[in-house]
């Protein structure tokens, strides 16, 4: 009968930050995506000081205590939940408070397990245990 349909079909949406540019313009330092949706406006303070010198402080162990090369961090919560992407592919769920506990128990890990071996995240997030897939 002539009648043309089109369907759009999304599969996947997610933000990627373009780590090598940022990396190239600012220099080594963390990168992190805010993925809460939280409504800005001018002057307006988005992130708590807190937030901002914890993920400082994880990109400061998993660079000096771990040699672990990062990407980029991202909170999506209030939570304190952070997901940290690492440069080899994989990713570090965790949290914003206790980061020498889970900085300890995370290096424990990774001397027994070779991440690179299809591992897609290891989490952290929960005192005493570890949890990787």
């Amino acid at each position: 009968r002539g009648n043309e349909t089109t369907e759009d079909e999304v599969i996947s949406r997610a933000h990627k930050p373009d780590v090598t540019s940022v990396t190239r313009e600012l220099g080594n330092l963390p990168i992190l995506y805010d993925a809460r949706g939280t409504e800005l406006t001018i002057n307006s303070k988005i992130l708590k000081e807190e937030t901002a010198a914890a993920v400082v402080n994880w990109y400061n162990v998993l660079d000096k205590k771990i040699s672990l090369p990062v990407s980029y961090f991202e909170i999506g919560d209030e939570v304190g939940d952070v997901l940290i992407y690492t440069k080899d592919g994989w990713n570090i769920k965790g949290r914003l408070a206790q980061i020498e506990n889970q900085s300890d128990a995370l290096n424990t890990i990774l001397k027994q397990k070779n991440p690179s071996s299809n591992i897609q995240y290891i989490d952290v997030r929960y005192d005493g245990r570890i949890y990787w897939k």
